[in-house]
Parts: C-alpha cells; sequence; structure tokens
C-alpha cells in the first residue's frame, strides 16, 4: 500500500463513484503534510442544438457551470477531514487541463480514477486517464475501480508513468 509524505498530489475529480472512491483512497494514503489538487474540468460546451437553427451557447454558460460546479466540491468537501484540499474547477480539455495543473503546482504525483470504458464508449469519450499519461511529466498513479460481491467499490492500481520529457 503506498504512502504519500509530503508531497503535492493532483486528483481529478468528476463526481462519479469511482472518483468518489479515489479521493477517498488517496485520503488513506496521505496526511497532513500533503496538498492535495482537487480538480473537476467542465468540457466547454460547443453548441446546443435547436434543430432549426442551431444555436451557440456563450462561454459564460461553461462559466456558471464552473462556478457552479466549484461551490458544489467546497460545500461536499469542506470539513476538517478535507482540510488539505485545494479545489479547483477549470474549463477545458480534461486530460490538457489536469496537466496544465499539475505543472503549475509543481505537483509530484497525479493520482486519478479510470472509468474502464471500452469499446464504442471509449472510442467517442476517449480516454482522459490515457491523455493524461502520455503528456503527464510528473509520475501517474491511475486506480481502477473494481466491483465486488457487496456492491462496495474498491479500487487497484493498474499503471503508473514517470515519463520525464
Amino acid at each position: 500500500m503506498p504512502t504519500f509524505r509530503n508531497q503535492t498530489i493532483v486528483v481529478p475529480f468528476d463526481f462519479s463513484a469511482p472518483s468518489q472512491n479515489a479521493l477517498n483512497q488517496v485520503l488513506e494514503w496521505t496526511d497532513e503534510s500533503n496538498t492535495i489538487h482537487l480538480v473537476h474540468v467542465v468540457v466547454p460546451t460547443p453548441m446546443a442544438v435547436d434543430l432549426n437553427p442551431p444555436v451557440w451557447l456563450p462561454p459564460s454558460v461553461d462559466n456558471e457551470t464552473r462556478d457552479f460546479l466549484l461551490k458544489r466540491m467546497k460545500e461536499q468537501y469542506g470539513s476538517d477531514r478535507f482540510k488539505n484540499l485545494v479545489h479547483h474547477c477549470v474549463v477545458g480539455d480534461p486530460g490538457t487541463k489536469i496537466v496544465e495543473l499539475a505543472n503549475s503546482e509543481s505537483a509530484d504525483v497525479i493520482i486519478m480514477p479510470s472509468h474502464g470504458r471500452s469499446g464504442l464508449s471509449r472510442l467517442f469519450l476517449g480516454s482522459v486517464a490515457e491523455r493524461v499519461l502520455r503528456m503527464a511529466c510528473c509520475p501517474v498513479f491511475v486506480l481502477r475501480g473494481k466491483k465486488y460481491e457487496n456492491d462496495n467499490a474498491k479500487v487497484e492500481a493498474v499503471g503508473a508513468s514517470a515519463d520525464a520529457n
């Protein structure tokens, strides 16, 4: 079981069960000496389709979503148990924004959940974890959700990269 001391850690978070389980796992592996940057990335809305004609949404819609979700993160994870969390909510491509935050905060490691998508859903939704692994300049620890008989999700480490190009 890994433990982290005196490190800056970036944890991508999308409010899903896998990301909540990953955050809980990170909290078990860390103590007050760590700074944990919890980051949610709002994917820009290219347009809202009103069949005839298409209507483009202004960037302010994404900013309003970002502000709402940042407030929700702070409410949900603002107690003393989460005192070493720094909350971030940004707009953009998730893989790029996660790596940019890790670089700007001089992160020692990125610990992220993986939804384990495959097939068409992976083709259309892509793999944020895969993009982060390719672009990050610090180690990336990917946690995969695993179901057990009692339906409690557990996590297991499935990959890490320390490519420092």
